[in-house]
């Protein structure tokens, strides 16, 4: 890893940290210490594919759209854009804006961004998303013209990018991803990897210079240890990643405050539709019904979270609303079974109608949602088998279809058409259709929101692709994730977002010193 020279880091993280590491300190020089669950493991905006990462390159970077808590993409770096036919897009850029190593952000960073995204050898997770996109032209430092192949709806929104200096970023990727340079509120210092990213306030930030001095992100991964960390002043904010049974006892305590807001991340069951079982759609409805929810939500996360009715959470543009959560009806289920040619072979007896292997990771909280589903499931008859593994190896399984069900989470859900990677027929094998689910009137209706321009048909579009989909049951939803922020009592100016951002950090500060 490519860290700067000695003298220059310590002399910033002395200028951070003091002599000493006590809250007094922190806060007299406005130091945010933030707890962060992992390690990241990239830090270029355009390669990396984890949400600790994604945590730091959002103070570090800004991007040329961002989307506003609906899901609809606003101009970021971007002042504005024109669009003089549905294949062009003209981007005005502000003017003002720099690079942390003083050189001006201009149109040509914005090219440089895209065009090494759409080279192979980049490996960036978003290309395949950008391939529409038929040529990227300067015009002049300010302006930047993306000509696409054919219409394409979720164009804005494939381009919540970071963008890069081509000066630094093209000529070592590999050392840019350990040590970014971006025009975001806050400049990278260090990242020492088990225990810190240290980042400092930009003074010469667009939108204004940042409240804070720095920020310290503290890898803590053990959530315990991080609610500690919180209660004993170590870390001054916790936002999500730990168990909600801590909750209470944080509201109580009389030197922290707590935020909480629906958010948009979508927990729920995926089902193997090449199952000899789940293949049939009265089973499906059956598993539905089986599964008591609410309950699940109070005995799981204390009744923190909110029922899902589909991957899109309710703050969401196109979320239908007319959707309504399977009601728990094990009485129903078992009639849906018995229809379906899975009859129970001893009534109430040990027997199972039939044996479904559900796939989870090693990690606690996922074992005990295995666990209850388990117990659902058993009292209409369906004999779940639980494997657990280690995170790698389960989600490996998961990719490649070898399950029958599992439960995970759509983290940060703003774009609809997320819905044709997932459930688009061309998406089994190549996608994330990790369960095989076809519906041509489905494809037909995906393929259709990706054309159309117009924001309320396309709603239109997605609510019918909703409605089927919850009625097919491919997943089955659970909870939309609550937003938890625990934070120091005079910290000012944090906002909820629905993915969890930090992106408020830079209008973030503390009230007064620590007595």
């Amino acid at each position: 890893m490519r860290r700067l020279t000695l003298p220059l880091a310590l002399c910033v993280s002395l200028a951070l940290f003091g002599c000493g590491s006590s809250t007094d300190r922190a806060r007299q020089t406005q130091l945010l210490r933030v707890a962060l669950f992992d390690n990241p493991t990239n830090l270029d905006p355009r390669t990396y594919s984890d949400v600790v990462s994604y945590k730091v390159i959002e103070q570090v970077f800004d991007f040329l759209v961002r989307p506003d808590s609906t899901g609809v993409p606003q101009p970021e770096l971007a002042d504005h854009w024109e669009t003089p036919s549905d294949t062009v897009y003209i981007f005005y850029l502000r003017k003002g804006v720099r690079f942390h190593d003083g050189t001006p952000l201009s149109a040509y960073d914005v090219a440089f961004t895209f065009r090494s995204m759409l080279d192979p050898a980049l490996k960036a997770p978003l290309r395949k998303s950008l391939e529409v996109i038929k040529a990227i032209t300067v015009l002049d430092s300010f302006r930047v013209e993306f000509s696409l192949s054919h219409p394409h709806a979720p164009f804005l929104s494939n381009l919540e990018v970071g963008i890069v200096p081509a000066h630094l970023a093209g000529s070592d990727p590999e050392a840019f991803k350990q040590h970014p340079v971006g025009s975001g509120p806050f400049q990278f210092v260090r990242w020492d990897p088990d225990a810190q990213v240290v980042l400092k306030r930009n003074p010469r930030y667009w939108r204004g210079r940042p409240l804070l001095d720095g920020i310290q992100m503290k890898i803590i991964p053990e959530a315990t240890t991080r609610v500690l960390a919180l209660e004993n002043g170590e870390v001054d904010f916790l936002m999500n990643n730990f168990p909600e049974r801590y909750l209470p006892r944080l509201r109580a305590n009389p030197r922290l405050k707590v935020l909480a807001h629906t958010g948009s991340n979508y927990v729920y069951i995926g089902l193997n539709l090449r199952n000899r079982y789940l293949k049939h759609l009265a089973v499906r409805q059956a598993l539905a019904y089986a599964i008591n929810v609410p309950e699940m939500i109070a005995s799981l996360t204390a009744g923190l979270h909110t029922p899902a009715t589909s991957l899109l959470y309710p703050g969401n543009w196109a979320h239908n609303p007319n959707l309504k959560p399977y009601p728990y009806d094990p009485e129903r289920a078992r009639a849906l079974l018995d229809e379906a040619g899975f009859p129970d072979p001893d009534g109430n007896g040990p027997a199972m109608r039939f044996t479904l292997t559900y796939k989870c990771t090693d990690k606690l909280q996922s074992r005990q949602k295995a666990q209850v589903i388990q117990q659902y499931l058993a009292r209409v008859g369906i004999g779940v088998k639980i494997q657990s593994y280690e995170w790698g190896t389960f989600f490996d399984d998961v990719q490649h279809g070898r399950f029958d069900l599992y439960s995970l989470t759509w983290v940060g859900v703003y774009e609809p058409d997320i819905y044709y990677r997932l459930f688009h027929s061309s998406s089994i094998g190549s996608g994330a259709n990790r369960g095989g689910y076809r519906n041509p009137q489905v494809d037909r209706l995906l393929e259709q929101a990706q054309r159309t321009l117009n924001l309320a048909k396309r709603k239109a579009l997605y609510w019918k692709v909703q409605e089927i989909l919850h009625h097919d049951l491919p997943y089955i939803s659970l909870w939309y994730e609550t937003n938890v922020a625990v934070m120091d009592r005079r910290l000012t100016g944090f906002q909820l977002y629905p993915a969890g951002e930090w992106k408020s950090f830079w209008k973030v500060h503390f009230l007064q010193p620590a007595e």
